[in-house]
């Protein structure tokens, strides 16, 4: 071969290396900081984890959900919330995550991260839901012919249920719906001289029934 071609061949071999080297350290730089900060494979990164998980119930079939997740770059991940109600969460800078997921019927919610390339382990909370009370139901005249039952229910969100009245004359009725103090007020005007038990009762989000009963009449 004359020196020429060992010239060529040289400069081909060197050509060849330089491709790999290059190849090979743009490979090493994405591993390490991938286009836009996102995660990265082989660099070490740990699963995220849900740190907390709280659960409360609010006006109709429905709970807010909040908590925190712990991850290298929290702004990435996601929260999963399956099982008696699904719904999926972003994280802020923080990892923390909140939202509102519809419950037709009391279970467990579970939560389960993602930081877009890793899963971490699910975490899970039991749904309550305490059955009503109604306290201080009573009955008191007022003005004319009209009487004034009134009483507190509690619940875990008494905000848009209503107490319901029976017991009263043939053909008079009575009803209220409650804000989120509970309390209630209903007046009824009622034939002169009438009187009786009145039965209040209630029926919560999820079924649950309370019932008491007031005296009314001179």
């Amino acid at each position: 071969m004359n020196r020429l071609s060992v010239g060529k061949a040289r400069t081909l071999r060197s050509l060849c290396i330089a491709a790999v080297l290059i190849a090979f350290g743009a490979a090493e730089s994405y591993s390490q900081a991938p286009p836009g900060g996102g995660k990265s494979k082989g660099s070490g990164n740990k699963a995220p984890v849900v740190t907390s998980l709280f659960a409360y119930q609010i006006t109709g079939n429905r709970f807010r959900v909040t908590g925190t997740v712990s991850d290298e770059t929290p702004t990435t991940c996601t929260v999963a919330i399956t099982g008696a109600g699904t719904i999926n969460l972003g994280c802020d800078s923080s990892g923390n995550f909140s939202g509102i997921v519809n419950v037709p019927s009391i279970g467990t919610l579970t939560a389960t991260p993602n930081d877009g390339l890793l899963t971490g382990s699910s975490v899970s909370q039991t749904l309550q839901n305490a059955p009503p009370t109604l306290s201080n139901f009573v009955a008191v005249p007022g003005d004319g012919n009209t009487w004034v039952f009134s009483g507190t229910v509690a619940d875990e969100a008494t905000e848009g249920l209503s107490v319901t009245l029976s017991g009263l004359p043939s053909g008079y009725s009575g009803s209220a719906t409650l804000d989120a103090t509970g309390s209630f007020s209903i007046t009824v005007t009622l034939p002169a001289g009438s009187s009786g038990e009145v039965t209040g009762s209630l029926t919560d989000w999820y079924g649950s029934t309370v019932t008491a009963v007031t005296y009314f009449g001179s």
